[in-house]
C-alpha cells in the first residue's frame, strides 16, 4: 500500500520553555509519527521525545553558533493510536521554540526514514536535497529561521509556521515524491537558518506489521 499522510500537529509559536507538549491523533495502521523541533538557543538540544510516553529516535539535526538557530526531527514506529500527547524535553530553557509533527499510515515499519540531510547557513536562502533510493516517499522537513515571515515552496504542504516574538520563525512541511531519486525541500527569504530534510518511505511485504 501507498504511503498516506494521516495526521499534523504544532505547538505554536514557544518563548521561556523547557519542554513542549502537543496533542496529536494517530489512526490506522504501520504507522510512524516524526517529530520537527526548532529552538532559538543552540544550547537547547532536545534531549528526548516522546507519545504515549514511548520514547523517539533521533533522525538528524543542525545548528548556526554565530546566530544561534537549531533544527532537530525524531521519529517513532507503530506509535499508539488515538489521541496521546507528544512531549518534547529540552537541555534547558529555550528563549524561543517551536514543535511540528506528521504522521504517515502504510510506513516500513523495519526501516521508516530512508534518508536524511541538513544543511545550516548564515546566509543565503533555505534549500536543502536529499536522493532517496526507494519510491513513493515524502519528504519532510523542519527549519528555523533567524528571521520573520518564512514560508515553503509551492510544492510544499504546510505543517506549521509562524513567527516567534517577531524575531525568528519556525516551519516544517511536506511533499510526496514519487520516484527514487533527488528531492528538494525549501523556503523564502535568505538569512541564517538550520534546516534538516528526511525522506519517510512506505513499507514492502516485510516492512508492514500485520
Amino acid at each position: 500500500m501507498a504511503l498516506i499522510v494521516d495526521a499534523i500537529s504544532n505547538s505554536g509559536a514557544k518563548t521561556s520553555v523547557s519542554s513542549i507538549t502537543v496533542p496529536h491523533v494517530c489512526t490506522g495502521n504501520n504507522l510512524v509519527l516524526v517529530v520537527c523541533v526548532g529552538t532559538g538557543n543552540v544550547s537547547q538540544a532536545v534531549t528526548g521525545v516522546t507519545y504515549d510516553g514511548v520514547a523517539f529516535t533521533k533522525i538528524d539535526s543542525c545548528f548556526t553558533t554565530s546566530e544561534v538557530t537549531r533544527s532537530e526531527m525524531w521519529y517513532l514506529k507503530n506509535p499508539s493510536t488515538g489521541t496521546h500527547n507528544i512531549v518534547v524535553t529540552l537541555a534547558g530553557t529555550a528563549t524561543r521554540a517551536g514543535v511540528g509533527a506528521i504522521s504517515f499510515i502504510s510506513s516500513d515499519q523495519y526501516n521508516p526514514i530512508n534518508i536524511s540531510s541538513v544543511v545550516s547557513s548564515e546566509a543565503g536562502t533555505p534549500s536543502t536535497s536529499v536522493t532517496t533510493t526507494s519510491v513513493n516517499t515524502y519528504l519532510v522537513d523542519s527549519l528555523y529561521h533567524g528571521d520573520t515571515g518564512s514560508s515553503p515552496n509551492g510544492s510544499q504542504t504546510q505543517i506549521c509556521k509562524f513567527d516567534i516574538s517577531g524575531q525568528d520563525s519556525y516551519g516544517a512541511s511536506y511533499k510526496a515524491l514519487a520516484a527514487a531519486g533527488v528531492g528538494t525541500m525549501a523556503w523564502t527569504n535568505a538569512g541564517h537558518y538550520s534546516h534538516v530534510v528526511a525522506a519517510v518511505q512506505e513499507g514492502h511485504g516485510k516492512g508492514y506489521i500485520i
